[in-house]
């Protein structure tokens, strides 16, 4: 943000600039900044956050707004500053030759212990056989989406070096360009020349979206979607079932044709894969148990519920009774939410109370449980699992 009290427009607070940049710099580049080239320095200085997010620079007169500069849309995106992930973000993996889904499951896998059999229940109508995947087609695996050092939105996975690895063979081959040699560099400590052949882990790190609520907030579920030669906001249109125009509000800036780079997709589907049972902790139980009780293809154990509940369990072996505890579990129902808690009530909850607790509106909980008493006590009702 500058200000001024000449009314002359910014091209003058460019050209006024000009001279106190290049006092400070001149020495070492030898040359005069032209007002284009500051104007560039401004927008790498303040770029662009994540797709769906509005930015415009503002020029202040007497400290007032004098006007708004909309970004150039040709601006590289850049990644969000955050203080909060979310639950669960989809990693759109593109299968090539001699890769199967025991080695997808390993590269991407986190403290939701992927496995084939939890790929394939996010892929049904693509994947009917967990031992032969088709090469060419898209596999959604699951991944925790973690706010990164208050930096971005995305999640760091730890890859096993072998000798002749190189960044951009991980990147582009063995992470299907869901990470970028760039982001490799950034978050590991070996020059690209300098990689270890041998017992050496690289920290490889996929972003991923949260969505935005100014946008919609029917979603809760978020596909990282690496582009591809030949892809158009048509074709991916087309592929997801999602409209042009929902896409490019979630992706302002994108080109779609790029052929590089990622979007994030609305992980709406029809018969949705996955929902989260509440489960209320009573004295004697824990997390074993919980998950023994709630085992599914999902092949939950402990972590796996740790995850979908950062905010109120730490520790994984003491579990404070009276808590309600998230576990996912397969569902087949069509919501326009990403993810759905089944909720089961007790008797001093009402709607409001709920409504408080989960940061969602009455209207919206009402809505999705028509009928419903909330302080009847019993019984369960079902929550947007947006979080």
């Amino acid at each position: 943000m500058f200000t001024t009290s000449q009314p002359d427009g910014f091209d003058a607070i460019l050209n006024g600039m000009e001279l106190a940049v290049t006092a400070e710099m001149s020495a070492t580049l030898d040359r005069d900044f032209q007002a284009k080239e500051v104007d560039q320095a401004l927008r790498q200085m303040a770029p662009l956050t994540t797709p769906g997010l509005d930015v415009s620079y503002v020029v202040l007169l007497n400290g007032q707004p004098m006007g708004n500069i909309k970004p150039s849309r040709g601006l590289k995106q850049a990644e969000s500053k955050c203080s909060k992930g979310c639950d669960l973000a989809l990693a759109s993996y593109y299968v090539w030759p001699e890769s199967n889904l025991t080695f997808i499951a390993q590269v991407l896998q986190s403290n939701l212990n992927i496995i084939p059999k939890t790929i394939v229940s996010y892929n049904k109508q693509t994947i009917t056989n967990q031992d032969s995947v088709t090469d060419g087609v898209r596999v959604n695996v699951p991944f925790p989406c973690d706010c990164i050092n208050g930096e971005l939105l995305g999640h760091v996975f730890e890859y096993s070096v072998h000798s002749g690895d190189t960044y951009l063979t991980v990147a582009q081959k063995y992470y299907a360009n869901l990470t970028t040699y760039q982001l490799l560099q950034k978050y590991n400590s070996y020059g690209p020349n300098n990689i270890p052949d041998t017992n050496a882990k690289l920290n490889v790190t996929v972003t991923c979206s949260c969505g935005n609520s100014s946008v919609s907030e029917d979603y809760g579920l978020f596909i990282t979607y690496p582009l591809q030669p030949g892809d158009t906001v048509e074709s991916i249109a087309l592929a997801t079932g999602f409209n042009v125009t929902l896409l490019r509000s979630y992706n302002q800036g994108v080109n779609f044709s790029q052929g590089s780079g990622v979007v994030y997709i609305p992980g709406k589907v029809k018969g949705c894969d996955l929902a989260l049972a509440s489960y209320y902790v009573c004295a004697e139980t824990n997390l074993t148990f919980i998950a023994q009780v709630l085992q599914s293809n999902l092949n939950i154990n402990p972590s796996t519920i740790v995850s979908y509940n950062k905010q109120t369990i730490t520790n994984q072996d003491s579990v404070q009774d009276g808590v309600k505890a998230r576990c996912s579990i397969p569902i087949s129902v069509s919501k326009d939410y990403g993810l759905f808690i089944t909720y089961p009530l007790r008797p001093e909850d009402t709607v409001e109370s709920i409504a408080s607790a989960t940061n969602l509106s009455v209207a919206l909980l009402q809505s999705y449980n028509p009928g419903v008493n909330f302080s009847q006590g019993s019984g369960v009702v079902y929550i947007p699992g947006k979080d």
